[in-house]
């Protein structure tokens, strides 16, 4: 049986666990991904982030950033955060030259970067 894989786009700033707008960042995600899976995943989870951001110095790291996705994914995407068995974030700041592939060049895309940052979620179970 083939595993499926998952690709969200969250477009805007992601923040950092103890910032005062996680919160709503968090819902913001979790109501990306409800429109894709209708209850969460069973078994081993492969996680992958792509944060693509304009600042020319970014403030969230990649631990930060790992923190909040696993927290908001949990009871949506998964049911408890300890089954990602494998993480990986990249920062990409849209100054500098980057690829990133894999990912459908649709109008969503081109729209966000004209945006200010944003994340791909890639998912997968292994």
């Amino acid at each position: 049986m083939r595993k499926k894989n998952y690709i969200f786009i969250v477009s805007g700033k992601a923040y950092a666990p103890r910032s005062s707008h996680v919160a709503s960042y968090k819902d913001k995600v979790k109501q990306i991904v409800c429109q894709h899976i209708s209850s969460p995943l069973s078994g081993n989870i492969d996680l992958r982030l792509e944060y693509v951001f304009r600042e020319s110095k970014n403030r969230l790291d990649q631990d930060n950033l790992s923190k909040t996705y696993c927290d908001a994914l949990e009871g949506v995407a998964y049911t408890d955060d300890n089954q990602v068995h494998h993480s990986e974030v990249t920062l990409y700041n849209m100054n500098s030259s980057f690829k990133i592939t894999g990912v459908p060049l649709t109008e969503e895309i081109i729209d966000c970067f004209n945006q200010e940052a944003f994340t791909i979620v890639r998912l997968k179970v292994i």
